[in-house]
């Protein structure tokens, strides 16, 4: 179990923008947001950080992140973060090289300075330095398509990666890219710009058991929904929009349907109503309908 240090860094390191995760000895996982009112008296190990928004990190800072050394250190998120530079990523590859979960969100697609911010060839070397990385949170430069596609063949070569989320572009390239990695489970596209083009080229991802597609994609029809029809492997297939008003949706429920019938081993739901819907292969009405 953790012990003074991690509780002496728990406290110096919340604040604004600053968060730990802990875990208790008996197991129990929690953020922690406020070190005054929540720190809990018994000892603990710190297996999360993450800094987001304002103040803005700096690479200073995550040099003083990786001097912690912290033994139990699982998972880093720094969540738009466009001061940061290939430098701090760095430090903190050299640190803690056996992390599972790094989230990257907002270092790639908030402009630097407002200029071109970081992009794949900027951060692949580094990120492929985390040599036991499970999970990862990407995204890439507004308008810059190519980005996905870059970061998809250089995540194909970390062979630790079972869980990859995708945040803006994903071109069809991009999918074909990361099929080359061969042990993909989980593939979360949190964008909205997911197109028939992207979803062509899902299925040739065949080891995805787990497939969310998490935005609103306009360019998203029902061309492009038919092909996850071919992706026989699947065990849940999630459509979860940004927006409670599905009606710009240019695909329907009847397509999904279509998808739940031909993966019969899949459980494919749609939120809705702020409510996650069970879409049954069975017509409206029937007694198995959507519940």
């Amino acid at each position: 179990m953790g012990g003074r240090g991690e509780r002496e860094f728990a406290a110096s390191f919340i604040g604004p923008g600053r968060s730990v995760t802990i875990q208790e000895s008996h197991g129990a996982t929690y953020e922690i947001e406020d070190a005054a009112e929540q720190m809990p008296p018994m000892d603990f190990k710190v297996v999360g950080v993450e800094l987001k928004d304002q103040p803005y990190a700096t690479d200073e800072e995550l040099q003083k992140l990786a001097g912690a050394r912290l033994p139990h250190l699982e998972s880093i998120v720094l969540l738009k973060q466009p001061q940061l530079s290939p430098t701090g990523l760095q430090y903190l590859a050299d640190a803690y090289p056996r992390l599972k979960f790094l989230n990257l969100s907002g270092m790639t697609g908030v402009k630097k300075d407002r200029q071109g911010g970081l992009n794949a060839a900027d951060l692949l070397p580094v990120v492929q330095q985390f040599g036991q990385l499970d999970r990862i949170v990407i995204d890439s430069k507004w308008g810059e398509k190519e980005e996905t596609t870059a970061w998809a063949d250089g995540l194909a070569d970390m062979k630790s990666l079972r869980h990859v989320e995708f945040q803006q572009f994903v071109t069809g390239e991009a999918m074909t890219n990361l099929s080359k990695h061969g042990g993909i489970e989980t593939l979360v596209l949190a964008t909205p710009a997911v197109s028939d083009e992207t979803l062509a080229h899902a299925p040739e991802i065949t080891s995805v058991r787990h497939l969310k597609i998490h935005g609103f994609a306009l360019a998203l029809t029902s061309a492009g929904v038919k092909h996850l029809e071919q992706m026989e492997g699947l065990e849940t297939l999630s459509f979860a929009y940004g927006y409670q008003d599905n009606r710009y949706m240019n695909f329907t429920r009847d397509d999904l349907r279509a998808v739940a019938a031909a993966l019969p081993n899949c459980r494919v739901t749609f939120f809705e109503d702020g409510k996650h819907v069970t879409i049954s292969a069975d017509a409206p009405g029937s007694p198995s309908a959507d519940n």
